[in-house]
């Protein structure tokens, strides 16, 4: 007889065996898996090095192959002799820049010359003067109410932040102290506690300070604005009088932007042959190294063409095509970690197997503690008869047993807790030891007549009555 406690705990360590089992296949499974993707990257990079070296050997390659190289070949030509081309066009393009630099510099002479002349007519005519005059003195206004806009807001910004974190200063502002809209409150009591505090940190000066400092910038808004059409009517009336004497220029200073036009334009564009002579040099240093990005997408196309099954036969033979066995003992590496992958698949498709096995076995062990916990069996009493959980567990971690026969093995070999003993209860005593009733009657221990007054075990009685312990 075991307990059911005992039979429960007994399956919750063999499952956590399972379960640790479970784990050590899974790590063993990703140990291996590790070892097949460092073995899977080496013979990558032992692929392309034999491709490396069998497109630079004089072997025979796959048609795909020699016909990439021949590509490669015709563009290598190709931008050999574009190098030249691309030369001479930047030659061009500092020849233009040259001729256009001299037209620009002859013509800004020409135009500066003819323009000085003018400059000399233009300021004797007595109408530009008192207009010169008088824009000059708006101009000289504008920019100094503009620096002293540029002040006010700096002051503001630097003085504001001091006035306003005042929380005393504050209080009175809002409440207009000192102005015509001062809210002092209906008690006088406030009107003068809010004068002393004026006084204790003369408010009043504060606040003016601090109100022309918020408005002055306003201010000198308001005269910009005042001024600026005056300003704008004597600039118009400025270029009508220039415009009458300078436009005679204008045809030259058109040709003078459109010279600057065009030497930008062959500036561009001995810039554009440039960047493309850079790139060309930079492909044919590559190649010359055998870094250029076409020849490595050659090999890399090469090695996957290598690294296909139908082709493993093949590289034996064009290994052996060359002089050099290093070509060789690549192919005999490529081979060897080939065999050492096909060995790990296997201990992982074993290995997969058992994890598998292993899962299965667990639902099984967890239905099983289920079956008792849902049926109260591991409480207090319970018992199995004849139950051996050691030879259980082992049928069925072997595959004798399935976990819904386990389960029908504990049902039948169960045993409820005993039954409590009854009680004895007032009623028993009732009936074995001689009830009363109203009529005579005779008990277990003697009977009483009907006038007599009954208790337990034969009671005496006023009344003469038969012996306590038989009755007649």
């Amino acid at each position: 007889m075991i307990s059911g406690y005992d039979v429960y705990r007994q399956f919750s360590s063999i499952r956590d065996d399972v379960e640790r089992d479970r784990r050590n296949i899974s790590e063993k499974i990703l140990g291996l898996q590790g070892e097949v993707d460092k073995l899977l990257r080496e013979q990558s990079g032992l692929f392309k090095k034999l491709a490396a070296f069998h497109v630079s050997a004089d072997v025979a390659l796959p048609a795909t192959v020699e016909r990439a190289l021949d590509e490669r070949k015709a563009k290598v030509a190709s931008k050999k002799e574009e190098v030249g081309e691309r030369t001479r066009l930047i030659g061009v393009s500092k020849k233009q820049v040259a001729i256009f630099d001299e037209k620009i510099n002859a013509l800004t002479a020409e135009i500066e010359s003819e323009e000085a002349a003018i400059r000399e007519r233009f300021m004797a005519d007595e109408r530009v003067k008192p207009i010169y005059v008088d824009l000059a003195a708006a101009s000289q206004a504008h920019s100094d109410m503009n620096r002293a806009l540029q002040a006010a807001n700096e002051e503001l910004a630097e003085k504001r932040l001091a006035f306003e974190m005042d929380e005393l200063f504050v209080y009175l502002h809002k409440r207009k102290f000192g102005t015509p809209d001062y809210k002092g409150g209906l008690l006088p009591i406030t009107r003068m506690l809010d004068r002393r505090l004026a006084n204790s940190f003369n408010y009043v000066v504060q606040a003016a300070d601090y109100d022309f400092l918020v408005a002055r910038p306003g201010m000198i808004e308001d005269r910009i604005a005042a001024r600026k059409p005056e300003h704008e009517k004597l600039q118009a009336q400025y270029d009508v009088l220039e415009a009458e004497y300078f436009d005679v220029t204008k045809p030259k200073r058109d040709e003078l932007e459109t010279l600057k036009e065009q030497r930008q334009q062959a500036i561009d564009s001995g810039k554009s042959h440039a960047d493309a002579l850079a790139t060309i040099n930079q492909f044919l240093a590559d190649a010359a190294l055998a870094e250029d990005a076409d020849l490595k997408s050659i090999i890399s196309n090469f090695a996957d063409l290598l690294a296909k099954p139908d082709f493993q036969s093949k590289m034996r033979a064009m290994a052996e095509q060359t002089p050099s066995t290093e070509d060789d003992a690549t192919v005999s590496r490529i081979q060897a970690i080939a065999s050492e992958v096909a060995t790990r698949d296997s201990q992982i498709d074993d290995e997969k197997r058992n994890l598998s096995s292993c899962e299965s076995k667990l639902e099984g062990l967890r239905r099983i503690e289920s079956e008792i916990d849902h049926n109260n069996w591991h409480a207090t009493g319970h018992t199995f008869s004849g139950v051996n959980v050691g030879t259980l567990a082992d049928a069925f971690l072997r595959d004798m047993m399935t976990d819904a026969s386990v389960i029908g093995q504990l049902n039948d070999a169960h045993r409820d807790p005993p039954r409590p003993r009854p009680t004895p209860s007032s009623g028993d005593f009732g009936g074995g030891f001689g009830g009363s009733s109203s009529s005579s009657s005779s008990g277990g221990f003697g009977g009483f007549d009907d006038s007599s007054t009954t208790s337990s075990f034969g009671g005496s009685s006023s009344h003469t009555t038969t012996g306590g312990f038989g009755g007649d």
